[in-house]
């Protein structure tokens, strides 16, 4: 099956069609009307061993006059059996166009196009550049094999490790971090803090229509909300409420039931440990001698008869993020 297998009559080059060729199917011939048998002619068989040689070159089978299987082989390796990517691109340029009549190797063994430096291998692929996906990263919470885009990277990272805005926190330094606001009361623009009013509204008061405020936490102590357990009946988020009331004698006025001040020259309210108070919140609070007497003419001023009570504690500075 290749050139130069016939015994005799050989040419160098290709036979023409014929001029008037007969059209149809073959034939007997038949002697009665005058039709002659129908002969394949030098043309035919040309045409029969291109096709066929066309055949074993798709399949990268090189012909042979020899071998009897070739012809065989390559119907296998064309339906798969080994059928190189080669072959099935022969007819394709690399920008797709198609290249008829000619026949060329567009991509070698390694996927990697001859002249075309641009494109990586299969296998250990070394990408220059800033490689781009197209279309949207897959949703948060996909869990596969596909490569992960920085964009769906971002975002599962930003999902995991997001605080809220509207969560308080302690900070050991002086000044807010980036991202955070000192809880002290302040007033803010509701257009400029979108996020944070969303979070607490006007749950800590607000100034007019535009304005909300940030809960004020200096020199609190922040209790979880009651939300009907029952240990702090009847509070509502964001709402104050007084310290206990500790009754404590004066220096210099020793006529009040409860622990003692010895210093004289030191308020007993120091001595004792005690917050100081505004009196308005306590006014319904009477005093008792040591005779049992009502003194409700004693004030809290100079040094104080009573404070505010507080546990050992330690300053930080109350932040919120926004």
């Amino acid at each position: 099956m290749d050139l130069g297998s016939f015994e005799q009559g050989a040419a160098a080059n290709p036979p023409s069609r014929p001029d008037a060729p007969s059209l149809g199917y073959p034939s007997g011939g038949d002697p009665l009307v005058g039709l002659a048998a129908t002969t394949p002619g030098a043309y035919w068989f040309y045409q029969l061993q291109a096709e066929l040689e066309q055949v074993l070159l798709g399949a990268g089978v090189t012909p042979s006059d020899s071998n009897l299987t070739q012809l065989h082989d390559a119907i296998v390796a064309l339906a798969g059996g080994g059928l190189s990517f080669e072959s099935l691109v022969a007819e394709l340029r690399m920008d797709g166009v198609a290249a008829l009549g000619v026949r060329s190797t567009v991509v070698r063994g390694d996927h990697v196009h001859p002249t075309d430096s641009t494109r990586a291998p299969l296998a250990s692929p070394t990408f220059t550049g800033v490689p781009a996906v197209t279309g949207a990263p897959p949703p948060t919470g996909t869990s596969t094999t596909q490569i992960a885009t920085t964009a769906f990277v971002t975002t599962a990272l930003a999902a995991v490790a997001a605080t809220p805005a509207g969560t308080v926190a302690w900070f050991a330094g002086s000044t807010a971090p980036t991202g955070w606001l000192a809880c002290s009361g302040q007033s803010l623009v509701r257009a400029v803090w979108p996020a944070l009013f969303a979070a607490i509204g006007t749950t800590y008061g607000y100034a007019d229509s535009t304005h909300f405020n940030l809960p004020d936490l200096r020199g609190e102590f922040v209790r979880g909300l009651d939300g009907g357990r029952g240990i702090d009946p009847s509070r509502t988020l964001g709402s104050w409420q007084k310290g206990t009331f500790v009754a404590y004698d004066a220096p210099n006025d020793p006529g009040v039931w409860g622990a003692g001040a010895s210093l004289d020259d030191t308020p007993g309210r120091v001595q004792l440990g005690c917050d100081t108070v505004n009196t308005t919140d306590y006014s319904g609070v009477n005093f008792v001698s040591l005779g049992g007497a009502l003194e409700t003419s004693i004030t809290f001023a100079p040094e104080g008869l009573g404070g505010g009570a507080r546990p050992r504690n330690v300053a930080l500075l109350p932040i919120i993020k926004y």
